[in-house]
């Protein structure tokens, strides 16, 4: 279950991160009990793009044993977008569900096709999304200290970058590896958050 000294921890690296979000939507229907409560804050950053984070603080199934750590590995989800752009919080809560309903070990650099969820991408149907260090967002990511990661005695959080990959992007990914497709093809100077953004490859 998630326990309120994480979600406190949370919210306060966010507003000291991002500052004070611009909406905040809070659920505590019981959608899993590692989901739930969920909230999905969204920050604006500019007119032409805003972030929203939001997940469960429940530790990831089988984190414990990859990271070889008691504590496991607990996730946040960022999602850049059009500050317009509907359904967002009900996207983050598909993905904050899909470890625990899948029993999926998920970290930075997987691929992952979200049922039930609508694509991000005008031209791509399909929810799926890749998933890395939020390098475009953290100017501290490459520090001791980055944004999106809480060390934590009790637990470890980290931020992923949730970015809307479409289908040849996640085939590509699936025949290469996530290695090749970030050496290969990821471009900081790309409009990621633009849901009309030519494919990668």
């Amino acid at each position: 279950m998630p326990d309120l000294d994480a979600l406190l921890a949370v919210r306060d690296r966010m507003d000291r991160w991002l500052g004070p979000p611009t909406t905040l939507v809070t659920s505590t229907v019981s959608i899993h009990p590692e989901a739930t409560p969920f909230a999905c804050a969204t920050y604006v950053q500019d007119s032409a793009f805003s972030v929203s984070v939001g997940a469960s603080v429940g530790r990831i199934p089988h984190s414990e044993h990859r990271y070889r750590d008691a504590r496991g590995m607990r996730h946040e989800y960022l999602i850049a977008h059009p500050p317009d752009h509907p359904g967002i919080p009900d996207t983050l809560r598909r993905l904050a569900l899909y470890p625990f309903v899948e029993q999926a070990f998920v970290f930075s650099g997987a691929h992952l096709h979200i049922p039930g969820a609508p694509g991000l991408l005008e031209a791509e149907p399909a929810c799926l999304f890749y998933l890395t260090d939020p390098f475009e967002h953290d100017d501290r990511l490459y520090t001791a200290q980055p944004h999106g990661q809480i060390d934590h005695p009790n637990f470890k959080i980290q931020v992923l970058w949730a970015m809307p990959i479409y289908r040849s992007e996640f085939r590509y990914l699936q025949r290469h590896g996530y290695e090749q497709f970030e050496e290969e093809y990821l471009n900081p100077a790309a409009d990621y958050a633009s849901p009309t953004r030519a494919p990668l490859v």
